[in-house]
């Protein structure tokens, strides 16, 4: 069956108007050629490929808001509107919130953490970044890029998920436990 087409955020057709406008979704929000979207507990993230920036859209209040970046291409990790991204393209999300950005112009991949906003270089590339995705387990992360090639990434963890071969295994319901000044260790 057919399925109708909603615009829920930007102007959109039938009079498409880009701009770098926060508010209200349809009715005041613009967005410069968005390229990318991911979903997590009713907010969709944005990557707003010509404005440079990453938006929050709240799907349950209608708003769009810039969660970081600006209007002015760049390169610089910093919190919010202070960062700088050169054309964002996908986006990924993992449950705890860690957003994934592909910086295609930067050759960078990216961590945006929505609960404050800081952005974060997490990887340099050869090519340009377009599409990213990371794997269920939030353990790798997945690029396409222009230089005719998808890149695995391993993610770093808190804790160790695989015990050295002569350490104890640990049971499902068992976690390491990490002290600042020791390496982990695992309760027997």
């Amino acid at each position: 069956s057919t399925r109708a087409v909603t615009t829920v955020a930007g102007k959109g057709y039938p009079t498409p108007t880009s701009g770098f406008d926060d508010g209200a979704a349809t009715t005041v929000a613009s967005l410069n050629n968005p390229s990318g979207v991911c979903i997590l507990s009713n907010v969709a993230y944005l990557s707003d490929f010509l404005n440079h920036a990453i938006r929050k859209l709240d799907l349950a209040g209608a708003t769009v808001t810039t969660l970081a970046g600006q209007a002015t291409f760049g390169y610089v990790d910093a919190t919010g509107t202070a960062a700088q991204f050169y054309n964002p393209g996908g986006v990924a999300i993992t449950d705890d919130g860690l957003l994934f950005v592909a910086d295609a112009n930067n050759h960078k991949v990216r961590g945006l953490f929505v609960s404050d906003g800081v952005v974060e270089t997490l990887a340099t590339s050869t090519g340009q970044v377009f599409g990213i995705a990371v794997d269920g387990l939030a353990s790798a992360l997945y690029t396409a890029e222009t230089a005719g090639a998808v890149k695995g990434f391993g993610l770093p963890t808190d804790a160790p998920t695989v015990a050295p071969t002569d350490a104890p295994t640990v049971a499902p319901t068992e976690a390491p436990t990490v002290s600042p000044t020791e390496a982990p260790t695992v309760a027997p």
